[in-house]
């Protein structure tokens, strides 16, 4: 229903873009499982402090990962290299450790809308945090509603296929050569 949902946003917000987006998949949570949750002691001071690392508050178990992945009925391959369990509210925004912030995100390929694109969100709401444009909740209440909506408020539209990038991310030409050894900067 919410994928369904987009996907109108889309045809309605940019007609050109409509047949192309329409039938790309968007997943989210679901609400029931993963409604997203925060730690309160990570507070927009520790949060913007220059020396904060997620790594030094993440603490998810192998048990958990797999506990959160057959939550959504995933047995094989999660987590793998097709999902990365992810954390609704991002460790970046002060999001909580607990299987009500988990779940098994799939990898972005053509088609498919994924982590990559998300997390793409997540670096900047925390830079928007961090300048006090927007208060820490805000961004908080704003993945954990409905992510893709705030990513196409804040970039203005889908992100660029996945298929039109290189295992490194790096734009491919529309031939779907890698050309950038060609570009006057790697010469």
């Amino acid at each position: 229903m919410r994928k369904n949902l987009v996907a109108l946003v889309l045809c309605a917000s940019a007609l050109p873009l409509c047949a192309q987006h329409a039938a790309v998949s968007i997943p989210y949570p679901n609400a029931k499982l993963t409604p997203g949750d925060v730690d309160p002691s990570l507070t927009k001071e520790k949060l913007c402090n220059p020396n904060f690392h997620t790594g030094t508050v993440r603490a998810v178990t192998e048990s958990e990962k797999k506990q959160a992945c057959s939550l959504y009925g995933i047995t094989k391959g999660c987590p793998g290299k097709g999902y990365e369990l992810d954390h609704l509210v991002s460790l970046e925004l002060g999001g909580a450790n607990d299987l009500k912030n988990l779940w098994p995100q799939p990898v972005d390929a053509p088609g498919v809308i994924g982590f990559h694109t998300k997390d793409r969100l997540e670096n900047k709401l925390h830079a928007t945090v961090c300048s006090g444009q927007i208060p820490l909740w805000q961004a908080q209440e704003d993945l954990a509603r409905d992510w893709y909506s705030e990513y196409l408020k804040i970039f203005g539209g889908p992100p660029a296929s996945s298929a039109s990038r290189n295992k490194d991310g790096k734009v491919l030409a529309p031939d779907g050569g890698d050309h950038s050894a060609d570009s006057p900067g790697n010469k």
